[in-house]
């Protein structure tokens, strides 16, 4: 699972910074999304329990209904190995 996490923050960065992802601000401060053909992404700053003071990154996915299919942050991405 883990692999399958990193390939899809590896390709929506890469994606992201071609200009190809299409990141809207939403009404909670601080929170963007980008809407894809069977699902939305959202990212988010807050502070992150890894290094106090600092702020982390968390991503949400949902599906068509709005339902949060998976959930994750920084800390959980170095928690599987992930490696920028």
């Amino acid at each position: 699972m883990a692999d399958k996490l990193h390939t899809f923050v590896r390709t929506l960065k890469a994606r992201t910074d071609e200009g190809k992802v299409n990141w809207q601000p939403t009404v909670e401060e601080g929170t963007y999304q980008a809407a894809f053909p069977n699902y939305l992404v959202k990212i988010w700053t807050r502070q992150t329990g890894y290094n106090q003071g600092e702020e982390g990154v968390c991503l949400a996915i949902l599906n068509k209904d709005g339902t949060v299919v998976e959930q994750f942050d920084d800390d959980t991405l170095r928690a599987t190995g992930f490696d920028k």
